[in-house]
């Protein structure tokens, strides 16, 4: 998440921190690439499994998190992020058009 502080009349953005969780290296290195350039700190994970690996030792501003993941899914994930780290922001990626589990994602 971006704080926005005035300073000066200008305005200075504090960057965050981003896990960004997709199980293709092409497009966790796009993101990487782009995020990092916009001045966040990013770490990226190809499964869910090494995404929870990454929490218990470093603490993100946001969790961006792929649904469609080989081995633990990423609905499976999110409930388990959020069991063990109330309050962490995630933001939820998908490339289906499966409104079903949009729903059960908005549920949890």
């Amino acid at each position: 998440m971006c704080e926005r502080v005035t300073l000066e009349d200008s305005l200075l953005v504090v960057p965050g921190r981003v896990l960004f969780v997709d199980d293709q290296p092409d497009v966790r290195a796009a993101a990487s690439r782009w995020l990092t350039r916009e001045g966040y700190v990013v770490e990226g994970a190809g499964s869910a499994e090494e995404a929870l690996e990454l929490l218990a030792q470093w603490t993100p501003d946001v969790v961006c998190l792929d649904m469609q993941l080989p081995g633990m899914s990423g609905m499976a994930a999110l409930a388990r992020m959020l069991a063990l780290y109330p309050g962490l922001r995630v933001m939820l990626m998908s490339g289906d058009d499966d409104r079903e589990t949009a729903a059960a994602a908005l549920r949890s």
